[in-house]
């Protein structure tokens, strides 16, 4: 559970090598930066939680943007994402 911990700095890496990571939830959390290229490696993950942060690649079918600080462009990406059902 690393909801609500605390969390501060950067979306931690070494997360993206847990094989079988489907689920995260890293909400009410003080995360800041950007989302580090090495998350795309996560391939079964499904569903992502968090504020300030989101990812999109192909298994991806449910992500909250809810009380982020988002800046940026929205990936080019996001349109190829067919299994994508909540954003």
């Amino acid at each position: 559970m690393l909801k609500a911990q605390n969390l501060s700095g950067t979306l931690p890496l070494n997360l993206t090598s847990l094989p079988y990571l489907q689920e995260i939830d890293l909400t009410r959390n003080y995360l800041n930066g950007t989302i580090p290229s090495e998350w795309g490696s996560a391939t079964r993950l499904v569903s992502m939680y968090v504020f300030s942060y989101f990812l999109f690649h192909d298994l991806l079918y449910s992500s909250s943007l809810l009380g982020n600080r988002l800046t940026g462009s929205i990936p080019v990406g996001l349109a190829n994402l067919r299994n994508l059902t909540s954003l």
